[in-house]
């Protein structure tokens, strides 16, 4: 069971890493954008005009982020009661004692990750500078992953 449990976390740790570097790639390319825009637009307006083009176009990606996030978060419409929830399920036909456990280590887990968002993220980020640095941990992680 701990090796399911830290084959998991494992890849819970790589994905929130890679998660983390295409935050900061995709900042760092929308600010080179930016800033290519601006410098395209001083020559052809004032330059405090290119500077409120700019911050207007950044508000409008934030916009744009922040509608599809909302998007992306709405909460799903619940099971209506003619349907049937899958064997195994909490609640389900069975109600399999895997899936209570599963269910509670899952609202558990959330729950400390949650209470915990700091350290979390600190983790994961000294977690990748120590896969990125040492090729033997890397390795290592890379047979277990395996």
């Amino acid at each position: 069971m701990f090796r399911i449990l830290e084959d998991v976390l494992a890849r819970l740790g790589i994905s929130v890493v890679v998660a983390i570097l295409v935050v900061l790639l995709t900042a760092a390319g929308i600010g080179l954008l930016v800033a290519a825009l601006w410098l395209w637009l001083d020559t052809i307006v004032a330059t405090h005009t290119a500077a409120l083009l700019c911050g207007v176009a950044v508000f409008v990606l934030a916009g744009l982020a922040l509608v599809t996030g909302r998007l992306l978060a709405r909460r799903r419409t619940p099971l209506s009661s003619g349907r049937a929830l899958p064997v195994g399920a909490v609640g389900g036909p069975t109600k399999g004692i895997a899936a209570a456990i599963g269910s509670e280590l899952g609202t558990a887990g959330s729950t400390w990750v949650k209470g915990n968002a700091p350290r979390v993220v600190l983790v994961a980020v000294a977690a990748g500078f120590l896969l990125g640095a040492s090729p033997r941990l890397r390795d290592t992680v890379w047979r277990l992953l395996r």
